[in-house]
C-alpha cells in the first residue's frame, strides 16, 4: 500500500471519493447526469472545510447548513448539521461503481487519518487509574459484513499496520454485521493520530495527558 499523500488533483479527488464511501459522506448521481459527485456531512464545519481545501477546484460552493427534514432520526436539540458537495467528476464515478473490496488495497495511512476524524473515538479506559491509557476505535460500518469482505479488510489492516493491528467486532451486543468497530492498539493509533492532527480539527479526539500536555 502507498502511504504517500496524494499529490495530483486526480489522486486527491480519488482520496476524497474514498472518504465519502468509507467515512461521513456518500457518492451521488443525478439521474440526468453521466458522472457522480461527492457529498459530505458533519456537525463540525471546520472538518468539511479541511476536506474542501484538499481539492478546492472541485467545489463551487463552500460549507453550508444541511437541510434536515422530519423523520430523519435527529433530535430537535441536536447539533446543527453541515454539508459539503462537490461538482461531478469521472473519478467520483469510478469510485462510486467500485466495491469496497476493490478499494481496500488503496487505503493508506492518509485515508485512516481522515476516517478517524469522521468516525473515530478516543476515550479514557475504565481501568485508567489501574493501567492508564486510552482506548481508540473507528466505526467501520459494513467493512467486515461478510466473511469474504471481512477477510479482505483484515488483510488490508495487516498489510498496513502489521500483525498486531487490533480487532474488528460488532459495535454492541445488538449490532448487525453492518455495524462494526475496529479497536485500535496504541502503537497503531499513534500513526493514525499523527495524520489526523494535520487537519487541526476535533481536538477532543486526541488523548490529553496531565495538564495541557498531549500524549504522545
Amino acid at each position: 500500500m502507498d502511504n504517500q499523500q496524494p499529490s495530483t488533483l486526480e489522486h486527491r479527488i480519488r482520496f476524497l471519493a474514498r472518504n465519502a464511501k468509507f467515512g461521513d459522506g456518500y457518492l451521488w448521481k443525478h439521474p440526468e447526469c453521466r458522472n457522480w459527485k461527492g457529498i459530505w456531512t458533519s456537525t463540525t464545519p471546520e472538518l468539511l472545510e479541511a476536506k474542501r481545501q484538499l481539492a478546492p477546484n472541485m467545489f463551487t460552493t463552500g460549507v453550508g447548513t444541511a437541510t434536515v427534514g422530519k423523520g430523519n432520526g435527529r433530535f430537535a436539540n441536536a447539533k446543527p448539521l453541515y454539508r459539503l458537495a462537490s461538482i461531478v467528476h469521472p473519478v467520483f464515478t469510478a469510485v462510486a461503481l467500485a466495491t469496497k473490496e476493490e478499494l481496500f488495497p488503496e487505503l493508506s495511512l492518509w485515508d485512516f487519518g481522515l476516517w478517524y476524524l469522521d468516525d473515530g473515538c478516543c476515550v479514557i479506559r475504565k481501568d485508567y487509574h489501574t493501567h492508564g491509557g486510552h482506548r481508540f476505535s473507528i466505526s467501520v460500518g459494513d467493512c467486515a459484513e461478510t466473511a469474504d469482505r471481512s477477510a479482505l479488510f483484515h488483510k488490508c489492516l495487516q498489510q498496513l499496520f502489521g500483525a498486531d493491528y487490533g480487532r474488528v467486532v460488532p459495535n454492541n451486543s445488538k449490532a448487525t454485521e453492518r455495524n462494526k468497530t475496529w479497536y485500535i492498539p496504541r502503537h497503531v493509533a499513534e500513526l493514525i493520530l499523527q495524520e489526523a492532527r494535520k487537519y487541526n480539527v476535533l481536538l477532543h479526539k486526541f488523548p490529553q495527558g496531565e495538564g495541557s500536555s498531549t500524549i504522545p
